[in-house]
């Protein structure tokens, strides 16, 4: 993690609380009223599905959300993802993109979503720091190409996104309609999918 995005995160945690890296569903938020609507904030390496309607939010920098809706069941989830491939000896950390996105797909399929019903949307990949081309190539590039890569061996379409550039972003995604808000750290730019 870059000395941004922890700085992003350290902000975050304090805004919401410390959260827990792991898989959840709304439903483990017992306890709050119905009536109000669910916040959650996924940290690097959760990923979240829930078929309450719940506003999640996120802070990206080069790692990647993806956002996945199903708009038969108006359910949806988004995963936090830090390095394009992990070790495939157990360890299963959501950090990693080969872990997250089918991770994600299956918290949607335990919910009741046919994979084919289901609609993506590709946030951060930024190259916060310049001086990481230099070392092996652009982070954020890699765990962009790599999203799009499973992404579509799933079958699963990409109907919106907002990857790269320089700027981290803040991600605010419902679970209920599919509406993802986008803001640009740097530069002020603002962008709606």
């Amino acid at each position: 993690m870059t000395w941004a995005e922890e700085t992003l995160l350290r902000a975050a945690r304090n805004a919401t609380g410390n959260g827990q890296n792991s898989d959840q569903h709304s439903d483990q938020n017992s306890g709050q009223n119905e009536a109000a609507p669910i916040k959650r904030f996924v940290y690097p390496g959760e990923v979240f599905a829930s078929a309450k309607p719940t506003t999640v939010s996120t802070i990206l920098g080069s790692c990647v959300a993806v956002c996945l809706w199903d708009p038969q069941l108006r359910i949806g989830g988004l995963n936090h993802f830090m390095l394009a491939y992990g070790a495939e000896n157990g360890l299963g950390s959501g950090r990693f993109a080969n872990v997250a996105i089918p991770r994600l797909i299956t918290l949607l399929e335990s919910e009741g979503s046919l994979r084919a019903n289901l609609r993506a949307k590709v946030f951060g990949g930024a190259c916060i720091l310049r001086t990481g081309k230099s070392f092996g190539g652009n982070l954020g590039e890699k765990n962009i190409n790599v999203a799009h890569r499973m992404l579509d061996r799933a079958g699963i379409p990409i109907i919106a996104e907002s990857v790269g550039g320089d700027a981290g972003r803040k991600l605010i995604f419902h679970t209920d309609d599919g509406v993802a808000l986008v803001r640009l750290f740097e530069g002020a730019s603002h962008e709606s999918c």
